[in-house]
């Protein structure tokens, strides 16, 4: 909040154009554009951008309702979709990260999420198109894509040259900037500058390198070839298995491969897990009641740490990575074992589904 003050203070002393050329902040322009707005306003910009954040969570829940139903629409189910949408918006991560961190994570994962709905219902240029508006908005949608690479091998249903529309979509959300006068060269090389923004390999999130990061001695490629490998694992297991997987069974290699990206990149901090943290509460409390332990160790480690930072500024997540790591280690084998290898196990669910 400390920060988003200052730049809205900044951005106030400047004309619209001014302030457009000159990007403050180290977010791409879609953001800033709606912080030079704000800052028109000399009262209420805590309140507005707090809103902005909290209209998404609802759109986010919206979504989510959506998801569900497609599966099963009957009144019974249209009742537990309702629970698990709300049971999302009271998330304690959630309302902290926006109507008190008033951060932009719910707008990114606004559109992760519906790329993950339109996907399930096939409309793939409209999934794509929705994943690039959430990449102008925050690099940590990327996160999603070894999830839409799955999702090209399992379907084989839509063309790679779909991806292209995120560098397009990327180069005309910076235009604005550009054309007011900004630094091309710093305005699109937003994003590597922020790759560099944390040296740590864990900063405040409760991932295996709390325990391991002496161990690489801050050499940051051995971790990224071990994620690369981990995200590939996921890959070409599903892509053998790709016959046998249904759409539920895809909800749930969503959420997975997304936390298993920040479990095992280096320089995560707490927040990058977010869309993980939503894929994962519908798949475990909606679709496969098999998995609701890990969610919960989930769903109340990231709470606990969000809570401490935000109004305590404690971190809290070295210590929680003892609950957090083994639950991750749960859901990767039982997930392994009974999703994709289908061994001997019936998903309980809370609805009575439609598998396709």
């Amino acid at each position: 909040v400390v920060f988003l003050k200052s730049w809205i203070e900044e951005y106030r002393e400047m004309d619209f154009k001014t302030a457009l050329a000159a990007g403050v902040t180290n977010y791409y322009v879609p953001y800033n554009i709606i912080l030079i707005i704000i800052s028109r306003f000399w009262s209420g910009w805590g309140f507005m951008l707090g809103g902005i954040s909290i209209i998404h969570d609802y759109l986010i829940a919206y979504v989510v309702y959506k998801m569900i139903l497609h599966f099963q629409g009957d009144k019974a189910n249209k009742i537990m979709a309702a629970y698990a949408s709300i049971g999302l918006l009271l998330m304690p991560w959630m309302f902290v990260d926006s109507a008190a961190w008033k951060q932009c994570d719910s707008i990114y994962a606004f559109y992760a999420i519906l790329c993950l709905y339109l996907i399930l219902k096939e409309k793939n240029f409209r999934a794509i198109c929705a994943f690039s508006i959430g990449f102008c908005f925050k690099l940590q949608i990327i996160f999603l894509l070894p999830f839409i690479f799955i999702i090209w091998v399992v379907k084989n249903n839509w063309g790679v040259f779909y991806l292209f529309l995120v560098p397009l979509f990327y180069f005309v959300a910076g235009l604005p900037s550009v054309l007011a006068g900004g630094n091309a060269e710093l305005i699109y090389k937003t994003y590597l500058e922020q790759t560099n923004t944390y040296k740590d390999f864990t900063f405040n999130y409760p991932n295996f390198y709390v325990f391991f990061t002496y161990i690489f001695k801050f050499n940051k490629w051995p971790v990224i070839m071990f994620a690369i490998l981990a995200l590939l694992t996921i890959f070409v297991f599903a892509g053998i298995q790709k016959d046998k997987l249904n759409n539920i069974d895809l909800i749930g290699i969503a959420g997975f491969s997304v936390w298993t990206a920040v479990m095992f990149m280096p320089c995560m901090h707490e927040r990058y897990d977010y869309v993980a943290l939503i894929i994962i509460w519908v798949y475990a409390i909606v679709f496969n009641n098999g998995f609701l332990g890990q969610c919960i160790i989930m769903q109340v480690c990231m709470s606990l740490i969000y809570i401490a930072y935000c109004f305590f500024t404690f971190m809290f997540g070295d210590a929680l990575s003892f609950a957090y790591c083994p639950a991750y280690i749960w859901f990767a084998i039982n997930f392994f074992k009974y999703v994709i290898f289908k061994r001997d196990y019936k998903p309980k669910s809370a609805i009575n589904k439609n598998m396709n």
